[in-house]
């Protein structure tokens, strides 16, 4: 799977782009973040995946902001139900031959903390009625865990922001899968400011199952 900030699908290039990531990974999931997309259709994902057999759920943008949506492989994966809250797109389903329960949960934080308010209790109550299953929720979160996942000047992520994002995933217990190549996933063009915004984070059902395929 993958998780992938696109920052508009507005243009037949970025449908281009993602059609091309899903197809050459060869990828069971793809989650999308900033999709900028207030109409999502299923001409659009097939389009997007590049064949008829895709799931999918959406949270539609407000205006030009946002827009989150899951794809999915409708041949390995099947939905069983799928919801919405601000900022995120939780989806539950049966993964695989061996029909593995999963919830694949989609966040996109706007970079304003007040326009995503006390969200960890919300993320945390999800984990705790999903525990059953593997568990991973992916991606931009725009905020760090720690100060030494930024460097320069930058506005994101008072220490109370850290401390609650570091006690959710603690809370949860989730296991922060480590970046590999590099130490940050933004970069501010003129190059003043650099954090480390996007992750995935999984549960040890899902580390269990997963390693034992």
């Amino acid at each position: 799977m993958v998780s992938y900030n696109i920052r508009g699908l507005g243009s037949n290039a970025k449908c281009r782009e993602v059609r091309d990531l899903i197809q050459n990974l060869g990828l069971d999931f793809c989650c999308i973040q900033e999709s900028k997309k207030e109409l999502v259709d299923d001409i659009l994902c097939k389009n997007l995946w590049g064949s008829n057999n895709v799931g999918w759920a959406f949270k539609e943008s407000t205006g030009r902001a946002g827009g989150i949506m899951s794809l999915w492989n409708s041949y390995l994966f099947s939905m069983i139900s799928s919801w919405n809250m601000d900022g995120v797109v939780v989806v539950n389903g049966m993964w695989g031959t061996k029909r593995t329960g999963c919830c694949m949960v989609n966040v996109y934080a706007p970079c304003l903390s007040s326009e995503w308010i006390d969200p960890w209790d919300r993320l945390q109550s999800v984990v705790i009625q999903n525990q059953s299953c593997c568990i991973c929720i992916a991606r931009d979160f725009n905020t760090i865990r720690r100060p030494s996942e930024r460097a320069g000047r930058s506005e994101i992520s008072s220490q109370h922001d850290m401390n609650a994002f570091d006690e959710f995933i603690r809370n949860s217990g989730l296991i922060d899968l480590p970046l590999h190549g590099r130490s940050f996933t933004w970069y501010r063009p003129d190059g003043t400011c650099k954090n480390r915004l996007d992750r995935i984070l999984i549960n040890n059902l899902w580390m269990m199952i997963r390693s034992s395929h």
